[in-house]
């Protein structure tokens, strides 16, 4: 027999998309119709479509989208949720001041300073000496945490102090400490947080063969939700108001959901975006024209944005962004997780090779495909 689809929304292509990653998120299949297949953007009734068993659940989904659109566009700004994992290092606090420039643009946003302290795990010790290691072992964990509450004091304290200094009224600060493992405890915290953005500091990256540990580098990949990366050497200005983004696309339907989450964590500034795709060949004879459709995408879905889009010839592309980069002022990179080469390439710089940005550039990346 037959499945029977149903319409639970027609939109413009673009909203289609985000509705369809949203849906992806609880496991919902839909069907996209009446999608240009030459220029999918210019798409103006996309209908999407699912089964019958996940109807009611979907609608509800697709209802909610429409709130929340209707919701931004009478309010202006919504407030941001920012999770910012922090180890008491310097480059963790540079990205505190990040966070709290963010999140001043967003009038009752709300900060969390969340710290994972190690813990050594039962099943790692041997069950016929564990009577033997319980209570030494408990009084290394209370030592632990004491040390790390002491310091998620001392910082706190840091924060709310730049807060007043900075003037900053309609910011709320929590602290949290958690045992376990960093990435994965980060990475399940988030899912009950669900923030709007986690902040990552990292070290200068400079000659090193990597800026980022491995835990690090795992949330980076594995977060479901938005992550801005802030090398230690990244100063951030907090008079500053307008923001200029390189974001690398490779003109994949991933471009649209990411484009729209990028505009609402930064809509509280002026946003140039400088779209940058790097490619050479016969594989690129259609780069052209695939860039005029992002573009015309751009205008007609956030006119009010400065857009230049750009096709660079190289067969590097780590290469051809430098080079855009020595040529262009940019504050902030811009890529998803589809794009695993490229921030491969970013996060582990060969030790011969100069990666002359990494140093104080930070990076937003948005996680595209939510069945990692």
């Amino acid at each position: 027999m037959d499945t029977k689809l149903y319409t639970i929304a027609i939109e413009p292509y673009s909203r289609a998309i985000i509705l369809e990653s949203m849906l992806k998120t609880e496991n919902i299949s839909c069907i996209l119709m009446n999608v240009n297949t030459i220029r999918p953007d210019a798409s103006s009734g996309v209908k999407v479509l699912v089964t019958e068993e996940n109807l009611e659940k979907a609608m509800k989904i697709a209802s909610q989208m429409k709130l929340d659109l209707q919701k931004e566009e009478k309010t202006g700004n919504k407030p941001l949720k920012i999770l910012i994992p922090v180890d008491f290092s310097d480059y963790a606090r540079n990205a505190v001041h990040y966070a709290l420039g963010i999140a001043n643009n967003y009038p009752g946003s709300e900060i969390t300073l969340l710290h994972i302290y190690y813990t050594p795990e039962i099943g790692t010790i041997p069950y016929s000496e564990s009577y033997i290691f319980t209570d030494p072992v408990s009084e290394k964990i209370t030592e632990i945490r004491d040390i790390a509450a002491d310091q998620m004091k001392t910082l706190k304290k840091e924060v709310q102090q730049e807060i007043e200094k900075r003037k900053f009224s309609n910011i709320g600060l929590e602290t949290l400490l958690i045992p376990g493992v960093p990435s994965d405890t980060i990475l399940a915290f988030c899912e009950d947080y669900t923030p709007d953005l986690v902040v990552l500091g990292a070290r200068g990256a400079g000659l090193r063969s990597e800026f980022m540990g491995g835990s690090s580098v795992r949330v980076v990949m594995k977060s479901k939700y938005p992550v801005l990366v802030v090398p230690e050497d990244s100063v951030y200005h907090y008079g500053k108001k307008e923001y200029n983004v390189l974001y690398a696309t490779n003109y994949d339907e991933s471009d649209f959901f990411a484009i729209a989450r990028l505009m609402e964590i930064l809509s509280g500034f002026r946003i140039r975006i400088y779209c940058v795709h790097v490619g050479s060949g016969e594989k690129d004879q259609w780069a052209q024209a695939k860039m005029e459709g992002l573009k015309s995408y751009f205008s007609s879905s956030y006119p009010k944005v400065k857009i230049h889009c750009s096709v660079l010839q190289n067969d590097d592309v780590l290469e051809g962004i430098e080079a855009y980069l020595k040529t262009h002022q940019v504050d902030m990179l811009s890529l998803t997780t589809h794009r695993r080469n490229l921030l491969t390439s970013l996060i582990h710089p060969s030790l011969t090779r100069k990666i002359v940005f990494q140093s104080d550039l930070p990076m937003l990346v948005f996680h595209t495909d939510m069945n990692i």
